[in-house]
């Protein structure tokens, strides 16, 4: 149906999220939309000129449009009126990459071979894009490859300090610089990416008790199954976050873990006069402050104050069942001053140990 000779123009059509599409609609259903989409890409764009769309076979449609240098123009809102039908009809989007305008058929394999490669460049644009040669432009002139150190460094560092905040506008930074590369270029710094994101975790674990579990393969692949940048970034920022989350429920494993044992020593010592948190550090070669800090973030209380309770409950036992003297229990119980020792009991329970005592006495016999 083409006039020649005569102005002509190339669109490629992909239909997006292919992968979904075959495991909802099953593997015809590609075949079927492209067939679809050129039987009525071709009564729209009669309109205006000449028309013929031939499907390639290799997840692509190709149509060759001639007309007039005003209408080939206007391809692109053509275009965008079969994309608005097809949404309608079918509910899926597809892309258009678009040649620039050629005067001789035997151009067309030329441009076609292009407007191959510049579809590559939905993974910038997005889908459903219309894709004009010089919306490309750009990014086929950047010979620009490697990644700025500086932009490494803070998705390394943003990882090894726990800083989520700094890591996802890494990679946010990150996606933006390399959405102005060259495809070839976008693909090696991406690699790039996954292999800096695989090494960090690596070196991560490799000092840490509590190891995240990622794999980084299968991250690989769902980065490769994705057809936009927009999508990349998805999955790499739910990647780091599923790695913080690792690490803090990790830590509070830990933390869990730590603030137990201190109550297990507490237990079991509670009875040496000396016990006190840096003994229990020295137990556990660790530092003071961080066994205080984490136990009372932890319990809520003080080591101390757990000691003391300890103490306490343990004396009250004894009160209730034992006829030691009181002077006795609270030397059995680890308290070295007796007026310390009344007035934490007081204030625990509302009451002297001699009172209590009596009290206990009282209620059993009644």
């Amino acid at each position: 149906d083409i006039a020649s000779p005569s102005r002509l123009r190339l669109a490629l059509v992909q239909i997006d999220d292919v992968q979904s599409l075959a495991r909802g609609q099953g593997s015809q259903a590609e075949s079927l939309l492209y067939f679809a989409i050129a039987n009525i890409g071709q009564e729209l764009l009669h309109k205006h000129g000449s028309c013929e769309a031939a499907d390639m076979k290799s997840g692509h449609l190709v149509f060759i449009v001639g007309g007039e240098s005003r209408d080939l123009a206007m391809l692109a809102d053509r275009f965008r009126e079969l994309q608005h039908t097809i949404l309608q009809y079918y509910r899926v989007t597809f892309t258009v990459t678009l040649s620039d305008p050629f005067e001789d058929y035997r151009e067309i394999t030329a441009h076609y071979n292009l407007a191959v490669r510049h579809a590559n460049y939905r993974m910038v644009f997005g889908k459903g894009a219309v894709l004009e040669p010089e919306r490309v432009r750009s990014c086929e002139a950047n010979d620009t490859f490697r990644i700025p150190q500086e932009l490494e460094r803070r998705l390394t560092e943003g990882l090894k300090s726990g800083d989520l905040e700094e890591t996802e506008q890494a990679i946010r930074s990150w996606r933006e610089l390399i959405g102005g590369f060259s495809f070839e270029n976008m693909y090696s710094a991406l690699l790039h990416l996954a292999v800096t994101l695989s090494n960090t975790l690596g070196e991560m674990n490799h000092h840490n008790l509590n190891p995240v579990s990622v794999n980084v393969q299968a991250i690989n692949r769902r980065i490769l199954e994705k057809e936009t940048l927009d999508e990349i970034e998805t999955v790499l920022l739910e990647v780091v976050r599923e790695v913080f989350e690792q690490r803090r429920n990790g830590r509070e494993d830990k933390n869990r873990l730590l603030a137990d044992t201190v109550k297990e020593i507490i237990d079991k010592h509670f009875a040496d006069p000396d016990l006190n948190v840096q003994r229990i550090a020295d137990m556990l070669k660790m530092s003071s402050v961080y066994i205080g800090q984490v136990f009372k973030a932890q319990e809520g209380t003080t080591v101390v104050d757990q000691i003391n309770a300890t103490r306490l409950a343990r004396a009250r036992t004894y009160l209730e069942q034992q006829e030691l003297t009181v002077a006795e229990i609270m030397e059995k119980v680890g308290f070295g001053n007796e007026s310390y020792f009344y007035r934490l009991f007081k204030r625990r329970y509302g009451t002297t140990p001699k009172e209590y005592r009596l009290k206990s006495a009282i209620e059993k016999s009644i």
